[in-house]
């Protein structure tokens, strides 16, 4: 939630013309989509990996679910 929350605040905090000026920007604009899909794809492979840590907990070592997780964050942070 804080991963929202923070950025959403520090949008709402900058001033109606410099949103204007970054959104109005055509170099900007050409990139939104590979940051919203990066974006996606890092948040995907953190809750497939939390759901899987969770599934393991009974039966089996949680430790391939945390090495996955962590590259999915990593891999998902270096595309960002």
């Amino acid at each position: 939630l804080a991963t929202l929350a923070v950025p959403a605040a520090s949008f709402a905090a900058q001033g109606p013309a410099q949103i204007a000026g970054t959104v109005g920007d055509p170099a900007w604009a050409r990139r939104v989509p590979g940051i919203v899909a990066c974006g996606t794809m890092s948040s995907l492979g953190g809750l497939l990996g939390t759901i899987a840590l969770s599934w393991s907990a009974g039966a089996h070592s949680g430790l391939m679910s945390m090495c996955e997780n962590g590259i999915c964050a990593a891999t998902g942070a270096m595309l960002i």
